[in-house]
């Protein structure tokens, strides 16, 4: 029997005590690190402001991980490796790795059937984001800059004028205007059953970070919100489809 590497807490550290945590597991293969803690490390890898540190080193990581799922071989070791992930939290499936199994979806030999129903049913959950927690020696610091900040943002808004949007999203119009039409264009090209969401918002990221790299899952799904409250699109039971007013 396989001995389970021992899992580590990492999320909440604060980024100088994840710096410690972590050096040695960014090393590891995946075969020598507990499920949960090779997902912690991708979702870390998703956060938008990581330890400076650590960042060459999680790109890195992230990877790694596709080639090394990619060359698990089919039969006993997949099953296993497929098992593990299953007793897990959907809420802890980062979309990061939600995309490499994606991706094996398309693999030869791959038990697709198995693997497209584990993806739908993570698909009913949003991952949880990875926080840090806050440096000890910084909260000081930051409140007392944040108060400055606040006190200068109300100071400006009783000048300036916001700026008017063409949506009711709060995003950059481009932004959502491209993101609309890759959403159109993707369901269009669907079956009635529509896409599940973790395909679907996979799908759109890839194409839209060429235009717009540092796209947020959080963005996306605002503008697919938009659409399905106008009845361009709708969802149910974590899939997406064309709506009655295409």
């Amino acid at each position: 029997m396989r001995r389970r590497p021992h899992e580590q807490n990492l999320r909440g550290s604060d980024p100088t005590t994840l710096e410690v945590q972590v050096q040695d597991l960014l090393r590891k293969p995946i075969a020598q690190l507990a499920p949960i803690n090779m997902l912690d490390l991708m979702a870390l890898s998703e956060v938008e402001e990581p330890p400076a540190s650590l960042r060459a080193d999680l790109e890195d990581f992230r990877k790694r991980v596709h080639r090394e799922v990619r060359d698990i071989p089919n039969g006993p070791e997949w099953d296993h490796f497929m098992k593990e992930l299953e007793e897990i939290d959907a809420k802890r499936i980062p979309l990061s790795f939600r995309q490499v199994l994606i991706a094996e979806t398309e693999r030869e030999g791959r038990d697709v059937v198995s693997l497209k129903e584990t993806l739908e049913e993570w698909a009913l959950e949003e991952p949880d984001s990875f926080e840090l927690g806050n440096d000890p020696t910084e909260v000081a610091a930051k409140a007392e800059e944040e108060t400055k900040r606040a006190s200068t943002t109300r100071t400006r808004k009783r000048r300036k004028v916001a700026p008017k949007l063409s949506t009711d999203t709060g995003l950059d119009p481009e932004l959502v205007e491209h993101v609309t039409e890759i959403v159109l264009e993707r369901l269009g090209g669907a079956s009635e059953r529509g896409l599940a969401e973790t395909v679907l918002l996979a799908g759109i990221r890839h194409r839209a970070k060429a235009r717009f790299p540092r796209i947020l899952p959080h963005e996306i799904m605002s503008v697919m919100r938009g659409l399905k409250d106008s009845g361009r699109v709708r969802y149910s039971a974590g899939r997406w489809s064309r709506g009655s007013s295409w």
